[in-house]
């Protein structure tokens, strides 16, 4: 029974706004000689969208919380059977993995010296990235610092020269339209 629910399903496409009601509409007549219990268990053995699961429930006749309860199931027992899949090939790719370690010390040992010079070629390449970085800071704090020290002096000499300026109007503008430059 499940096997012609599911060919029922799997011919369900993107659901659109659009498609929505007509897709409800074809499920209530391809789903009318299956329960309401049947149905939901062929929903959790699938992976469907939230749309999807939507317009099967609504054409079994669900509405409101029901309908909610009943999506989040699905949608639930799928995640669930996807995890449980991802988990039990985890495990079996790490027992093969122990295996061959256990069958293949020397590739092991292989393996953790080559681990062990890419952690150092890795290690020398940042520290030389932060020696350049340190190199190139310093540059741009002793260039900074010229030009500081070019601006202080220019303001010394054109304070003095303001102060010797006293008294003559013409000269006096012309030293302080060059502070302002």
């Amino acid at each position: 029974m499940t096997a012609s629910i599911n060919s029922v399903f799997s011919g369900i496409e993107k659901i659109t706004r659009s498609t929505f009601d007509e897709t409800v509409s074809k499920l209530k007549n391809e789903l009318s000689d299956f329960s309401l219990e049947s149905v939901k268990l062929a929903t959790s053995q699938m992976a469907l969208e939230k749309a999807q699961a939507t317009a099967i429930f609504t054409a079994k006749g669900l509405s409101g919380a029901e309908l909610d309860a009943a999506v989040k199931t699905a949608t639930l027992s799928a995640s669930q059977k996807e995890a449980t899949t991802s988990t039990l090939g985890l495990n079996a790719a790490a027992k093969g993995l122990w295996a061959t370690m256990k069958a293949h010390p020397i590739m092991v040992a292989t393996a953790a010296v080559g681990l062990a010079i890419g952690a150092y070629s890795k290690w020398k390449q940042i520290q030389e990235e932060n020696r350049q970085a340190a190199e190139d800071a310093a540059r741009t704090y002793v260039d900074t610092s010229k030009s500081i020290d070019e601006y202080a002096k220019k303001y010394e000499e054109l304070h003095t020269a303001l102060i010797k300026a006293r008294g003559n109007e013409e000269e006096t503008y012309n030293v302080k339209k060059q502070l302002v430059q």
